[in-house]
């Protein structure tokens, strides 16, 4: 009897203390989406803004043609001024005087513009920390959520329901589809409404400038190859075919040939493989070290030589990536403040944990980083060669 009182009270403290953390998830929630719902208004007032900008450019540049050649005429006119009638020349003045203050008025409104522009850049970048800063405390709330279930649910395995899995699978689901939506959203679906407005930009100027809008639509047609290089990016990252198809070493190679092309950086692979993995939660796991290694490399070190090190044993997985760039202050910036890029090296961590493994990184301003991650193997988990 005393069991199943203790049992009743752990089971009442974990619906007490799931329920707060859940209502401060569901706030900071509230929080990201309004972020959200402020970034979709900036970015489009934004997009106006450009597409006036382009419009008060061109007006000024004819404004200021018309001006040069307003005031040619009227130097033409003081020069001469005996052969013209005083109906010329008052005339003559006239114009240059009209031009002048219309090409004032177009500049001061093409300062305006630039200034509204920027006011709404540093309002974007704010919408963006506070949406950046509401999704971290999300994830972290998450986690803490995931480990206290975990934590008891290891202990009690009375008060192990499949309701309690499926939710923990949902929420799964939900935390990958959030993130793909703001990949998304911030990737191709912005380049896509820019594309908008510069199709539109190019029909205007068709009737204005055929030169231009040839030279518009080549820097359009690159946007478009951008933007379907970020889509077939997001599907690879999401799960690269080739390692189920060439293996973990062929596709950690394909990894290395987009690092050097994209950085310049010479990438020097060493491995040591012993025999195959057969967990994929291991392989895909060892995948995703590399993968959020090298895009940290691409987003932060402007690194010129990177070291990776695989080494498969029959009872470990090392892995070791080092490189000679800028590094970072472990001390302002740690792998759980980290929330560049899609994985993250928090989201690494966890998952290393998760196989009761060790995951580190070292680094220090202009002295490179290094990042460690060791996976223990049990038994039957790996093919030995030979």
């Amino acid at each position: 009897m005393k069991t199943h009182t203790s049992l009743n009270q752990l089971d009442e403290i974990l619906d007490k203390t799931t329920l707060a953390l859940e209502d401060g998830k569901s706030e900071i929630f509230d929080l990201s989406e309004k972020a959200h719902k402020d970034i979709m208004t900036i970015e489009e007032e934004y997009i106006q803004i450009q597409a006036k900008i382009k419009v008060i450019i061109l007006e000024v540049d004819r404004l200021e043609e018309e001006e040069k050649s307003s005031r040619q005429e009227l130097g033409k006119v003081s020069k001469a001024y005996t052969t013209f009638t005083d109906v010329q020349v008052r005339a003559a003045y006239d114009k240059a005087k009209n031009l002048q203050l219309r090409l004032a008025e177009k500049k001061q409104e093409e300062k305006e513009l630039f200034l509204k522009r920027s006011a709404l850049e540093a309002r974007l970048k704010d919408a963006r920390e506070v949406r950046q800063r509401a999704d971290k405390l999300t994830s972290k709330v998450g986690a803490a959520l995931e480990y206290l279930r975990n934590s008891v649910l290891e202990q009690i395995e009375d008060i192990k329901t499949q309701k309690d899995i499926s939710m923990k699978i949902i929420q799964a689901q939900e935390n990958e589809r959030q993130r793909m939506a703001h990949e998304i959203h911030d990737g191709p679906a912005q380049t896509m409404a820019n594309v908008v407005v510069k199709a539109e930009f190019c029909e205007k100027l068709l009737d204005i400038d055929q030169d231009r809008a040839k030279s518009e639509l080549r820097v359009l047609k690159s946007t478009v190859r951008d933007s379907l290089k970020s889509i077939r990016k997001i599907i690879y990252d999401l799960m690269p075919m080739s390692l189920d198809d060439l293996g973990l070493v062929p596709t950690i190679q394909n990894l290395i040939s987009d690092l050097e092309v994209n950085t310049g950086a010479q990438v020097h692979f060493q491995h040591q493989v012993t025999g195959e993995l057969k967990d994929p939660m291991v392989v895909r796991t060892v995948f995703r070290i590399v993968q959020e290694g090298f895009n940290n490399i691409v987003k932060h070190a402007s690194a010129s030589e990177v070291l990776l090190k695989l080494h498969i044993h029959s009872d470990e997985v090392n892995v070791l990536i080092e490189d000679n760039g800028r590094g970072f202050d472990p001390n302002e910036r740690t792998i759980h403040n980290n929330v560049d890029g899609g994985f993250g090296l928090y989201s690494i961590r966890e998952r290393v944990d998760l196989l009761e493994g060790e995951f580190n990184v070292q680094s220090s301003i202009d002295n490179g980083t290094i990042l460690t991650a060791l996976i223990p193997l049990k038994d039957g988990e790996v093919h030995l060669n030979g």
